[in-house]
């Protein structure tokens, strides 16, 4: 889960990028000696260059709030990697990320408030709000993240121009068990 805070001149807007993957297609020995963390980590990686990068990356500075953990601990120490990558993929020439900074969930409300509408559309995802698994509230909060989202179909991405509120379903390169060939 991110928060992804740009800035254009004295004005703020904060942006938050969803970004699922289904964990068990990955053949995590290929992502590292951390295997399940390092593909959870290089998943953020894509998702921060293909969304807030290109989207925001010519016309805002990024300050970027990950959820503190194993998967985004070495997000920061990746920043500078991060903006040359987006500067050569999409033809920028200032750096857009400021920073990338590691925030507690538990002492961070706009992280709360986020895992609350990502608990949702995950709920959703798994299709935990048609089987019965989830109360009558969860279900509602399920149904109204899909609507106001503009959701018809959760394992679709919406288009890659898409700004603002976007879903981004990552598929693995190559099958589970297969040999990477990069």
């Amino acid at each position: 889960m991110l928060i992804i805070f740009s800035t254009q001149s004295n004005k703020g807007t904060c942006i938050s990028t969803y970004g699922f993957h289904h964990s068990k297609k990955y053949d995590h020995s290929a992502s590292g000696r951390r295997k399940e963390t390092d593909t959870i980590s290089k998943a953020f990686y894509q998702l921060l260059l293909h969304r807030p990068g290109r989207y925001y990356g010519d016309v805002r500075r990024l300050l970027i709030r990950p959820d503190m953990g194993e998967c985004t601990a070495y997000l920061p120490a990746m920043m500078m990697g991060l903006n040359t990558d987006i500067c050569q993929r999409f033809e920028l020439k200032a750096r857009p990320v400021a920073s990338i900074v590691a925030r507690d969930s538990k002492l961070e409300r706009m992280l709360q408030l986020l895992d609350v509408s990502l608990g949702a559309l995950t709920a959703a995802r798994n299709g935990n709000h048609e089987n019965g698994k989830l109360r009558d509230h969860k279900v509602g909060v399920v149904k109204r993240a899909l609507e106001r989202g503009g959701i018809k179909d959760i394992e679709k991405s919406h288009p890659m121009e898409t700004k603002g509120f976007n879903i981004w379903n990552v598929v693995p390169k190559w099958e589970k068990g297969a040999i990477p060939t990069r």
